[in-house]
């Protein structure tokens, strides 16, 4: 078992702020298609995000896992991947879903459970062939 570095946990909030960030730029292109219980779940996820973010980074969250540094990496280029299929999709329940797997995965990363991990990357790897 081993902690993520302190650096690692830095990159991790910088990579969870860039998805917030890109799920607001989603949801405001798609303003208009967007039910209003739609825009609330999009903005909890973004809320939910960045709080995952600001916990890093104030060290109130200290994940230990087996194998951190595949779950670190596999979980930066998730997110990098993620924010791209928000930037090309027009599908609303891919980018729906896009948000909610994120904040599945930023939970599971906080918790430091591997197979939550595990399970959330694959989700977000169907949906980029999805979007």
């Amino acid at each position: 078992m081993e902690n993520f570095t302190t650096e690692q946990l830095l990159t991790l909030a910088q990579h969870w702020r860039l998805i917030a960030q890109a799920l607001n730029e989603y949801q405001a292109a798609h303003w208009a298609n967007f039910s209003v219980e739609q825009h609330l779940d999009v903005n909890a996820y973004q809320n939910s995000l960045l709080n995952r973010a600001n916990d890093l980074e104030t060290g109130q969250i200290r994940a230990i896992i087996h194998d951190a540094l595949p779950a670190y990496t596999d979980s930066i280029n998730a997110i990098i991947c993620a924010a791209a299929t928000l930037r090309r999709s027009n599908d609303l329940a891919v980018g729906l879903n896009v948000g909610a797997m994120t904040v599945a995965l930023a939970a599971a990363v906080a918790r430091g459970h591997l197979k939550s991990i595990e399970v959330t990357l694959r989700e977000l790897n169907e949906l980029r062939a999805m979007g």
